[in-house]
C-alpha cells in the first residue's frame, strides 16, 4: 500500500472534522499485517471533549480503557520506526499531519465504536460517529426527532445556571425507566452555604474547567463543585452535617460526582442540561442505586467501592440541600440508607475476600532485585539523557524498597522544602506535619520521621540532575517543577520502571503488599509488624486483611498441613504409589 494513499476520507459533521487513514497493523498480535482504518486519538480527543492538542486531558484514554478496547490503540514515536511498526513515509505524513508532536496514537474504527458506544449518545459523540463514517451504535437505541430539537436550542438558555429549572423533567428511554426527575429551583448563590476558598487547611483542588464542559452538563457546574468543596472543608459551616475534610477525600467527592453525572447524561435522554440541583431530584435515588448497582454487577467493582461512591452522592445531595431553595422531599435520607447498605455489603464482602495476588506481582526479593538490576544498569550509563533517566528510576525504586514502602500519594508528592526537607547533617526527614498530608492522616495525625539513610545518596544525585528546585516536587509534570505528576501518570511511570528493570509492570501499591507479606510470612517480631503498620499509615486490622497480605490463609493453616502430611506418611510408606 502506498504511502501517499494513507488518508482514505476526511470527515466533516456538526463542526466536527476528523480524518481517517489506513495503514498495516505490524504488531505481533492477533491483527499483524491486517489493513485497518484508524483515526487519530488527538483529533477525537479535541472533537469529544473539546481539547486543543496543547490541552489534552487523557479523557479519551480513558474512555477507551473503560471501554475494554485500550489494548488496540497503537502508539507511535520515531523509534517505531526501527521498530518496524510504521515506514518513515508513513511516519513522515501521520507526523506532518498532527504538527509538532513527540508522539501520537492511532485508534482502529471498530475500537472506536465500541468507545463510542460506552460513551454513550451526544451532540458530539453523534458528530464523532458522523465524520467518521461509522454506523451509529446499536446501544445507543432509535435516535427521537424529538432529541434532534432539542439539539438546536430553543426556549430558555439551559447552560444558564442562575434561572428556574423545576419544571424540568426527565423522559425515559427504553434502556432506564427513571420515571420523572424534576429539578428544584434554587435562587440562592451557590455559595451561599460557604465562602468562595476554604478558611485554612489545604488550598481546595479544583479541576479544570474544560474537562467538566461534557455535553448535557452545564459549564457552570465547575463552580458549583468549587462551593462544592469550600463546603466540604470549611473548618466550621453550621449547615453541614459531619466534620472537615481534607483535600484528598474532597478531590475524590468532585471526581465520583461529576463521573455520576457523566452518566446520568449518557443513560438518560434530558431536556436540559443538568447542575448539580440534579441531586435534589425525587428520582436520585433511583438512578443512585442503579449506577451502583451496574458498578457491582457489571463492570464486577467491589462494595467498598460502592459505598465510597454512595458516601460522595450522599455528600453532594446535603450540600445541594444545605444552599437553600430546595425542600427536603426525602431524598437525602433515601441515599444515606444506600450508603449504609453498601457499608453494610463491603464488611461481608471483606470477610470473604481472599484476593489472589495479581498478575503483574513480585514478592519482596523480586523488588529487592529488580533494584539492582537498576542500579547496575546505571553503572553503565554512558550518556547524560540516560544517567538522568536511570538515577530516577533508581531513587523511585529505593524509596520504594528500602525503607517500608509509604502510602502512594506521600512518594508521589515529595516537595523538597516541604514533605522532603534536608537535615544539617545532609540526610532527610519526611515532614508529614499539615493536615491532609496523606490519605490516612485525620487518623495517624501529624509525623516527622527520618528516610533510611542509604536513600540519602540518591536523592541527592536526583535531585542535582534533574534541577529540582526549593518548593518543587521530586516527580513533576514535565516542564513544571511545581506541580507533582498526576497519580494516573505516577501509576504508568512506576509501572513502565518495574517493566524496564525487571519484566513485570508492578504498581506502586503492591509494593505495600509484597513487604507486608515479607514481615508477616519472615521470622520478624510483632514489634517490627506493629511498626510497619505505623510506617506504612494503615491499621494492623488492614495490614492482616487479604488487600495486603496474600499469603495469609496459607500461612494460618501450614503447621496443620505438615502435622497431618507427616502423621500421613507413616501409614502410606510402603503403598505401591510412594514406592
Amino acid at each position: 500500500m502506498a504511502a501517499d494513499n494513507l488518508f482514505v476520507r476526511s470527515g466533516v459533521a456538526s463542526g466536527v472534522s476528523l480524518s481517517v487513514v489506513k495503514l498495516i497493523d505490524r504488531r505481533p498480535s492477533g491483527t499483524d499485517g491486517v489493513v485497518q482504518e484508524w483515526c487519530f486519538q488527538r483529533e477525537v480527543e479535541a472533537a469529544l471533549y473539546g481539547n486543543g492538542y496543547a490541552q489534552q486531558t487523557g479523557a479519551v484514554y480513558r474512555l477507551l480503557q473503560r471501554s475494554g478496547v485500550g489494548s488496540h490503540t497503537l502508539s507511535l514515536k520515531k523509534k517505531s520506526i526501527a521498530a518496524g511498526l510504521v515506514t518513515r513515509r508513513e511516519f513522515d505524513i501521520l507526523y506532518g499531519h498532527l504538527g509538532n508532536v513527540r508522539f501520537f496514537s492511532l485508534i482502529p474504527l471498530h475500537a472506536m465504536k465500541e468507545a463510542l458506544s460506552t460513551y454513550g449518545p451526544t451532540e458530539r459523540s453523534e458528530a464523532v460517529v458522523k465524520a467518521l463514517g461509522l454506523e451509529r451504535p446499536a446501544a445507543w437505541g432509535e435516535q427521537s426527532t424529538e432529541d434532534e430539537d432539542a439539539s438546536d436550542g430553543g426556549g430558555d438558555d439551559s447552560t444558564d445556571c442562575g434561572g428556574s429549572a423545576a419544571g424540568d423533567s426527565v423522559a425515559t428511554t427504553e434502556a432506564a425507566d427513571l420515571g420523572e426527575m424534576a429539578y428544584g429551583s434554587s435562587s440562592d448563590d451557590a455559595t451561599s452555604v460557604a465562602p468562595a476558598e476554604p478558611a485554612g487547611g489545604d488550598a481546595a483542588p479544583t479541576r479544570s474547567a474544560k474537562r467538566q464542559h461534557v455535553a448535557g452538563i452545564a459549564p457552570c457546574v465547575d463552580a458549583e463543585l468549587d462551593a462544592f468543596v469550600a463546603y466540604r472543608m470549611a473548618p466550621l459551616n453550621r449547615a453541614r452535617k459531619g466534620a472537615a475534610v481534607v483535600s484528598a477525600t474532597v478531590r475524590s467527592d468532585k471526581a465520583r460526582v461529576f463521573a455520576f453525572m457523566t452518566w446520568i447524561v449518557a443513560t438518560y435522554t434530558l431536556p436540559n442540561d443538568i447542575t448539580l440541583n440534579v441531586f435534589a431530584s425525587a428520582s436520585l435515588a433511583n438512578a443512585a442505586q442503579r449506577y451502583i448497582n451496574e458498578l457491582v454487577q457489571t463492570r464486577g467493582r467491589k462494595w467498598s467501592y460502592a459505598a465510597n461512591i454512595s458516601s460522595s452522592l450522599l455528600a453532594a445531595a446535603r450540600f445541594v440541600y444545605a444552599r437553600g431553595g430546595v425542600p427536603d422531599n426525602g431524598v437525602v435520607a433515601q441515599v444515606a440508607s444506600l450508603h449504609s447498605q453498601c457499608s453494610a455489603q463491603a464488611r461481608t464482602q471483606s470477610k470473604f475476600d481472599v484476593a489472589d495476588a495479581p498478575d503483574a506481582y513480585l514478592d519482596w526479593d523480586g523488588i529487592q532485585l529488580v533494584r539492582v538490576a537498576a542500579e547496575e544498569r546505571l553503572a553503565a550509563a554512558e550518556t547524560e539523557a540516560a544517567t538522568l533517566r536511570l538515577t530516577r528510576d533508581v531513587t523511585v525504586l529505593r524509596l520504594l524498597a528500602d525503607q517500608p514502602p509509604d502510602r502512594v500519594g506521600v512518594v508521589r508528592t515529595l516537595k523538597l522544602g516541604g514533605s522532603l526537607k534536608r537535615k544539617p547533617d545532609g540526610s532527610y526527614i519526611l515532614d508529614l506535619s499539615t493536615p491532609g498530608a496523606h490519605k490516612t492522616a485525620s487518623v495517624f495525625g501529624a509525623s516527622r520521621t527520618s528516610i533510611n539513610s542509604s536513600i540519602s545518596p540518591w536523592l541527592d544525585d536526583y535531585i542535582e540532575l534533574a534541577s529540582i528546585p526549593d518548593g518543587g516536587y521530586l516527580f513533576h509534570k514535565r516542564g513544571d517543577s511545581f506541580t507533582a505528576t498526576s497519580p494516573s501518570v505516577w501509576s504508568e511511570m512506576v509501572k513502565a520502571i518495574f517493566k524496564r528493570h525487571g519484566d513485570v509492570a508492578l504498581c506502586p501499591k503492591d509494593t505495600r503488599s509484597a513487604f507486608v507479606g515479607f514481615l508477616r510470612s519472615g521470622n520478624h517480631g510483632d514489634e517490627a509488624v506493629t511498626a510497619a503498620a505505623v510506617a506504612m499509615r494503615h491499621s494492623s486490622k488492614m495490614q492482616a486483611s487479604a488487600a495486603y497480605d496474600k499469603g495469609a490463609c496459607d500461612r494460618r493453616v501450614a503447621a496443620a498441613m505438615q502435622v497431618a502430611a507427616t502423621h500421613s506418611a507413616m501409614y502410606s510408606a510402603s503403598s505401591s504409589r510412594c514406592s
